[in-house]
């Protein structure tokens, strides 16, 4: 007997469930999605010379760079445009400097900027040209293979 009564007081909820109403909302569902910027910039290596100037340029060939922003590219931790070449033996020294124009003006010193570009152009903004100018080494410099460094910045930053 109590089998019977347990469904049918089941059976009376089911009922009665069904038969109410339900209520409905009509909801939005927000879809999000964010893609950072991405570029692709060339970093040109050199080779000095003892007589002539050499230019080299910063190059971009892919950039997808959010509204707003922009890529900087930079030179950083050189004085005075001064570059310090090291001979693989013996630890002998010559120098060259570097500028953003030629015939040694706009020596790079401390931050400097050389590149900004922007959107998806492979262009150059602001005035800048992404060219650098290495003078001839010192004259007198021994013979040898000389290196040195110059540490490039890529950084997107507000317009």
């Amino acid at each position: 007997m109590k089998k019977k009564i347990t469904a049918g007081i089941l059976s009376m909820a089911l009922i009665s469930a069904m038969a109410m109403p339900v209520m409905a909302e009509d909801k939005n569902m927000t879809v999000l999605y964010s893609q950072g910027s991405t570029y692709i910039v060339s970093i040109p290596e050199t080779t000095l010379s003892q007589t002539d100037e050499v230019v080299q340029t910063v190059a971009a060939t892919a950039m997808n760079i959010e509204p707003g922003k922009k890529l900087q590219v930079s030179i950083n931790g050189i004085t005075d445009g001064t570059v310090t070449l090291t001979r693989a033996d013996q630890g002998a020294t010559t120098t060259t400097t570097v500028s953003k124009g030629s015939n040694k003006t706009d020596l790079i010193t401390g931050d400097t900027v050389i590149a900004e570009f922007k959107n998806q152009t492979t262009k150059f903004i602001n005035g800048t040209d992404g060219k650098l100018y290495f003078s001839p080494v010192e004259e007198g410099t021994a013979a040898g293979n000389y290196s040195g460094s110059i540490t490039y910045t890529l950084a997107i930053v507000d317009e």
